[in-house]
């Protein structure tokens, strides 16, 4: 169960089948697809997803955890702040080598 990836990061620490486990649930690839393009909050992601914001931050610190989306705090003038978050993973590969799962992930270039 070898797993290489671009980027040090959590996602190092899972196996793969735990990553595979993780983007096999929709709501968390819908919030992955989205945060792949813009960083956003998650206010926004539920709006888009049509979803309780809860539900949104379960699959984010899931994803999160697993190194597959980071955040950052944003402040505005009027003293608020939120959270953005956006994929830190471009692409993902999985193949049979051996008979051993791999799963190869490229960084994303961008960045919050």
């Amino acid at each position: 169960m070898d797993r290489q990836t671009t980027d040090d990061n959590q996602a190092d620490e899972l196996s793969p089948e735990e990553l595979l486990a993780i983007l096999g649930d929709d709501l968390a690839r819908q919030v992955l697809r989205h945060v792949a393009k813009d960083p956003l909050p998650a206010k926004v992601l539920a709006d888009r997803m049509g979803v309780a914001r809860s539900t949104v931050y379960s699959r984010l610190n899931r994803l999160e955890t697993a190194g597959l989306v980071e955040s950052s705090m944003s402040y505005h003038p009027d003293g608020h702040h939120r959270r953005r978050f956006v994929a830190r993973i471009e692409e993902l590969h999985v193949s049979l080598d051996d008979g051993e799962l791999c799963v190869d992930l490229a960084a994303s270039a961008k960045s919050i």
